[in-house]
């Protein structure tokens, strides 16, 4: 029996995206999974103007969490609905991604990403998403990660800036 409607919290791309990392990864907990996103939403972004989901950022201790996909997982931990089980903070899915959801550039972004940083070590992953983005959202009032700022990270060139400002 479903426990929480996933709608209540992310989109069907989200939930999507979130089951292709989960089912790819190494290490299926949240700080792996949160960090395999934050890489590869900045990663799209820097390359092509917008981010995997529409999640939000936020700055807590261990690195970026995307706050809605955090309360998602919240809502069923020690439990499970039809897409994932969440022991604790371990992350087992349940079913694979429908592919339609997710566009050959996502897909290229978050395996490339997962090549890169699909590490056990939490405190390597923690040192590593501690960046540019990351120290100026502690700097800032509601400590959220601004997209800007990510792109900024990721390498986006100018051009690509302006956009993003524009669209977010």
């Amino acid at each position: 029996m479903l426990k929480q409607d996933f709608k209540n919290y992310i989109s069907d791309a989200e939930l999507n995206i979130v089951l292709y990392i989960a089912n790819k990864v190494k290490t299926k907990d949240f700080h792996n999974i949160f960090k395999i996103l934050f890489w590869s939403d900045r990663e799209h972004l820097a390359i092509y103007g917008r981010k995997l989901s529409d999640d939000k950022y936020c700055a807590p201790e261990h690195g970026p969490v995307p706050s809605n996909l955090y309360n998602y997982f919240q809502s069923i931990r020690d439990s499970k609905d039809n897409f994932f089980k969440i022991d604790n903070y371990s992350v087992t899915p349940l079913v694979s991604p429908n592919l339609d959801y997710i566009s050959e550039s996502e897909i290229e972004c978050i395996d490339k990403t997962i090549v890169v940083y699909d590490i056990p070590d939490f405190n390597d992953r923690k040192e590593l998403s501690h960046g540019f983005a990351y120290n100026n959202a502690k700097k800032s009032y509601n400590h959220f990660i601004n997209d800007i700022d990510i792109a900024i990270e990721g390498g986006a060139n100018e051009e690509l800036l302006k956009f993003i400002s524009i669209t977010t």
